[in-house]
């Protein structure tokens, strides 16, 4: 079963040329499968956070591990496929329902999509819309 870890994680963002501190030492870890609810008010950093655990934003100092391989040893893509953000807000690209299941893996076969839709429950849905996928 995969580990996810972050350790010692600091986060800063920079206002009038000063780094103003959102985030210090924070250390978690995660086991495959596991879902986490991150919550706080507004402007604590929790998207932040998120988005420094899926390599979109750089941190000030931690790491990151994946199976106790540190990010750093990762290409960027590579670490996508294993570690997944799921913002509040769903975002929606135009076209097929088949596009959407796939963004996160353009080059993804029917069966994957399939088998993606039906995890989620919603394959009876969509095989019920006009279209389908």
């Amino acid at each position: 079963m995969s580990l996810f870890r972050a350790e010692h994680i600091a986060l800063s963002y920079r206002r009038g040329g000063e780094a103003v501190p959102l985030l210090r030492d924070a250390s978690f870890s995660l086991e495959a499968g596991a879902i986490c609810d991150l919550v706080g008010p507004s402007g604590a950093g929790k998207s932040t956070l998120l988005r420094a655990c899926s390599l979109m934003l750089g941190r000030d100092s931690g790491e990151l591990y994946l199976d106790g391989r540190p990010s750093s040893a990762f290409k960027p893509t590579e670490w996508r496929r294993q570690v997944c953000l799921v913002p509040q807000q769903a975002a929606l690209v135009a076209g097929t329902v088949r596009d959407n299941i796939a963004y996160g893996k353009l080059d993804a076969t029917d069966e994957e999509i399939v088998r993606a839709a039906k995890a989620a429950n919603c394959h009876d849905f969509i095989m019920r819309l006009p279209n389908g996928y």
